[in-house]
Formats: C-alpha cells, sequence, structure tokens
C-alpha cells in the first residue's frame, strides 16, 4: 500500500488496530463462551480468524486491510480464550490440550511465520498460505 515517508505511520499503526481487535475480543469471548459454550464459541471464532485472514488477501486499501485485522483480532483472541477452558475434555487431557495444543503450538506457528516469510516474498501469498491451516479445524468440530 505503499506506506512509506508521510504514511509511514501506518505501518505500526496497523499492529495497533489488530491488538485493539484483540483487547475487545478478550471483553467479549468469555462472556459469549458462558453463554453458548466453549466449543461452539471456538469454531465460530476459528472461523472468523480463517474467513477474515483469506479476505484480507484481497485488500484494495489500508483502511480495508486495518479492518478486516481488527476482525482477525477478535478471533484470534477468542478463541485462543475459548481453548483454554473447553469443557467437553476431563481434566487430565484438558492440561495436556492447553500445554501442548494450544501454548506450544502457538508457539512453534510464531517460529516458523519468519521461515515462511522468508520463502513467501508477497504478502498476500503469506497471508493465503496462513489463512488455509484454519481449514484442518473443521472435521475436528465431530
Amino acid at each position: 500500500f505503499d506506506l512509506v515517508c508521510n504514511d509511514k505511520w501506518k505501518q505500526p499503526f496497523t499492529s495497533s488496530v489488530y491488538f485493539l481487535g484483540v483487547l475487545c475480543g478478550s471483553f467479549f469471548s468469555g462472556q459469549l463462551s458462558d453463554r453458548f459454550g466453549r466449543k461452539p464459541v471456538l469454531f465460530v471464532t476459528m472461523a472468523v480468524q480463517t474467513l477474515f485472514t483469506f479476505v484480507q488477501v484481497f485488500s484494495q486499501s489500508w483502511e480495508m486491510f486495518s479492518v478486516l485485522f481488527f476482525i482477525v483480532g477478535l478471533g484470534q483472541i477468542s478463541n485462543y480464550v475459548a481453548a483454554f477452558v473447553l469443557e467437553i475434555l476431563t481434566a487430565t487431557v484438558r492440561v495436556l490440550y492447553v500445554t501442548l495444543g494450544v501454548c506450544l503450538f502457538f508457539a512453534f506457528g510464531y517460529m516458523m511465520l519468519p521461515l515462511l516469510a522468508f520463502f513467501i516474498r508477497d504478502w498476500r501469498s503469506l497471508l493465503l498460505v496462513m489463512s488455509v491451516p484454519g481449514l484442518v479445524y473443521i472435521p475436528l468440530w465431530w
């Protein structure tokens, strides 16, 4: 989006918009999970995160990208919070899932991101590659 010179401030502001989405999502995700259950909220927010990351690929402007990034932040924190207290798991399995399934793979994903970005130089292609793994979670509903 040619974010240089006078528009350079938009680069860090985009991250701030994302984290505003994370902040807003953290306020509502617990209440939604208590009302509708953890499993539906987890899968809906994973779908929101995957869908809107995919839609970001087709952003025509920085403003559109930022609004979509806000929504991605909403979905990201909401599925992260719902995954921590998923009530369909027994207590011992829940501990294993939270420590390995959520935290370890979250960290592993962030460690793999620079490697992917090194080989995939186009940001649109990188977003596309980052959104595809969300489709793997669809069969986990059953």
